[in-house]
């Protein structure tokens, strides 16, 4: 009988590791959740090294807002792969998710430090010091993010809210308008993973419109 060395046996192990994989990422796009967890964890069950898996698993349980599961899926996968930057990005959010800001500001230095031309990282992480009431440091990232990234709508926003807890209201009121001409609805610019608490929102918005 005719056998498989075990290097070999490894290869096809990992071939079809990624196929789930990628399965799991149609599943994903297709907005299944459910099913591309199913399919990272095949994946892994087969290849317990694949950070892909880990990385798409937990941006899937995220997107749950597991967030306590998807920040161990990002764990996993910095431990086989310190070097995959976007689990730290994506570990990020989750922290942000948690309220963990100090954590979540470690994961975007990491990301940053290696992606320095990544605008949404830079607004991501100055959210966090936005949500820490650290608005100077906030304004700068927020900056950051529009010099290059123009176009960024949430980022001139949240940069009039710093603006308007500093008190520098004519700098909030042309970063405000700025953001109305990029995303008219401004309902719409209040991002997704909720930045602001309605009270907080509609005060900042009354200074920056007063």
């Amino acid at each position: 009988m005719k056998t498989i060395d075990s290097e070999k046996l490894a290869k096809i192990r990992c071939s079809l590791s990624a196929d789930y994989v990628d399965r799991g990422l149609v599943k994903f796009n297709d907005g299944d959740l459910s099913g591309c967890i199913d399919e990272t964890t095949k994946a892994l069950e087969l290849d317990p090294e694949n950070v892909l898996a880990f990385v798409y698993r937990g941006i899937a349980y995220a997107e749950l807002e597991d967030y306590t599961a998807s920040i161990t899926n990002f764990d996993q996968a910095i431990e086989i792969n310190s070097d995959f930057t976007d689990a730290y990005y994506h570990r990020g959010l989750a922290h942000l998710r948690l309220l963990d800001f100090e954590a979540a500001v470690e994961d975007f230095d990491n990301y940053i430090e290696e992606n320095p031309e990544d605008s949404l990282a830079y607004y991501h992480r100055g959210r966090v010091y936005s949500e820490m009431g650290n608005h100077i440091i906030a304004i700068c990232d927020y900056t950051t993010a529009l010099e290059i990234d123009p176009d960024n709508a949430e980022a001139f926003y949240c940069r009039s809210l710093g603006n308007a807890e500093l008190g520098n209201t004519e700098a909030a009121k042309k970063d405000y308008k700025s953001a109305v001409e990029l995303q008219p609805k401004l309902s719409v610019i209040t991002d997704s993973m909720g930045w602001k608490s309605p009270d907080t929102f509609n005060k900042c918005s009354t200074k920056i419109q007063s």
